[in-house]
């Protein structure tokens, strides 16, 4: 997978591998905003004289928008593969492919429903339908281990969004795609600012 100018390479350290991959999987990227009845002030659940729990209706309480929904399972897709180490693509010819990768893709959700031609569910949306996640090219990365290639994805959420889940768009400058034939794989048109990275999306040059 190509590296990133400016994206900071993996830790070695075990100790911050494990810390890199629980901030990842904790980010809110990978959370959407939900409602949910939230209790009010003074309205507190509390164990009376003989032990049992008081009730407290919900319907009292006011509804309130929540960043909680989604799941990281949710939107960061693994696949395992084995490539030729010399050019790290899958091949026809299976022969030359003894190289183990973790490839992942990843992105956070979107809002199905702000969409100009979306069609709305018989229900109309609402909080459980609403939302999709995405594919963020940007996110795309890979590893021969697992922990690498979390790490990898870490350090690529850290560059693109901030700690609340936005996009940093002033970032976000991402190179054209070519595709000369139908069945030939596409390329993006980098250009090498002289030292193998691309001077406008900032990844490495083909």
């Amino acid at each position: 997978m190509k590296r990133h100018r400016d994206v900071k390479d993996n830790p070695t350290d075990p100790a911050e591998i494990k810390r890199e991959i629980e901030w990842l999987m904790d980010h809110p990227l990978w959370q959407h905003d939900i409602q949910l009845p939230i209790v009010k002030d003074g309205d507190t659940m509390e164990h009376g004289v003989t032990g049992i729990l008081e009730k407290i209706r919900l319907d009292t309480w006011p509804t309130e928008t929540v960043r909680a929904g989604g799941s990281f399972y949710d939107c960061v897709n693994l696949e395992f593969v084995y490539v030729n180490p010399k050019n790290e693509t899958i091949e026809e010819d299976a022969i030359p492919c003894t190289a183990f990768r973790v490839w992942i893709e990843a992105g956070g959700y979107y809002d199905l429903s702000t969409e100009d031609d979306a069609i709305a569910p018989e229900e109309g949306w609402n909080q459980w339908n609403r939302y999709m996640h995405s594919h963020d090219l940007l996110l795309d990365c890979g590893a021969a281990t697992l922990p690498e290639a979390l790490c990898a994805l870490a350090a690529l959420v850290r560059y693109f969004y901030t700690d609340e889940g936005e996009e940093r768009k002033e970032l976000r400058n991402q190179c054209e795609w070519v595709f000369p034939e139908e069945d030939e794989d596409g390329k993006p048109t980098c250009v090498d600012a002289g030292d193998g990275y691309c001077k406008v999306c900032g990844f490495e040059v083909d």
